[in-house]
């Protein structure tokens, strides 16, 4: 049988220097990411409870964290793109043996935007596959 497998991390709320004007990157922003993981066969941890090959939901949100925490970024798709090179290399060296044929899809959302009357934000989408609209 062929399964289809994703996990998705929803909306991990990272505290952001983030806006094209330098006084918007002065305080924090709050900018939630989520990530999915599409793996071309299930993940070693779906056949076996014991195994060290899985995605680690407190190793990722930290990773992303620190990363941001010492920067500031101008635009959401270069923080996207960022974030999911850092997502990429966790991965990596976390499950190594499906990291090459897992796909990841990183969405930021910048939930407030300095724009009258917008109450939903931003969204920016970075893909390994092609996105479905």
């Amino acid at each position: 049988m062929t399964y289809h497998c994703a996990l998705m991390l929803d909306e991990l709320e990272l505290d952001v220097h983030l806006g094209v004007p330098e006084a918007e990157r002065q305080v924090t922003q709050k900018v939630r990411v989520s990530v999915s993981f599409h793996f071309a066969a299930p993940p070693a941890c779906a056949a076996d409870d014991d195994t060290q090959q899985f995605v680690c939901y407190d190793e990722v949100s930290r990773r992303m964290m620190a990363y941001v925490a010492t920067r500031s970024f101008r635009f959401i798709e270069y923080l996207a793109h960022a974030l999911h090179a850092q997502v990429r290399e966790y991965l990596v060296m976390k499950m190594p043996d499906a990291a090459d044929a897992t796909k990841i899809r990183l969405c930021v959302h910048k939930v407030a935007l300095p724009v009258e009357y917008s109450v939903g934000g931003a969204r920016y989408i970075v893909s390994d596959a092609p996105i479905a609209t």
